[in-house]
């Protein structure tokens, strides 16, 4: 990494953390950040392996278009809780659905699971597609 992207990357993290403290009110751990702040959160974490995209939503509404590296784990689902549960707790994490109902129930159990880092795009993808911001859809074909 050269001194610039250096340089970039460090003013990314304190802009983010400058953000989420503002946004609220200087706890840390499990925070409600809109869609704009999650695409810093995510530039932030580019090339860190110990952060991860929740998309929280069905399946079908996955198909619809996500955040670019999400995972799906389907809120629906009868082992909704378990796959949670199953996911590395000290790792940083980025969850969404479609309006930030769900996400805000799941960052609610997250946090009584004992995870340390939980941030929820509170707006969701209603948020993400007012914003413009880019998705990808999967590839379908066989």
């Amino acid at each position: 990494m050269n001194k610039t992207s250096f340089i970039k990357r460090a003013l990314s993290v304190l802009l983010v953390s400058v953000l989420i403290s503002a946004c609220s009110g200087g706890e840390s751990g499990t925070e409600n950040i809109s869609a704009i702040e999650s695409t810093t959160l995510i530039n932030s974490n580019e090339d860190n392996p110990d952060f991860a995209i929740i998309d929280l939503r069905t399946p079908e509404e996955f198909n619809q278009g996500y955040v670019q590296n999400a995972v799906l784990i389907d809120y629906y689902e009868k082992d909704f809780v378990i796959k949670l549960n199953d996911l590395t707790k000290n790792k940083t994490y980025l969850i969404y659905c479609h309006s930030g109902v769900r996400s805000g129930k799941t960052l609610k159990r997250m946090k009584k699971l004992g995870f340390e880092q939980v941030y929820n795009m509170a707006d969701g993808m209603v948020g993400w597609n007012a914003a413009q911001l880019p998705t990808v859809k999967p590839n379908l074909e066989p």
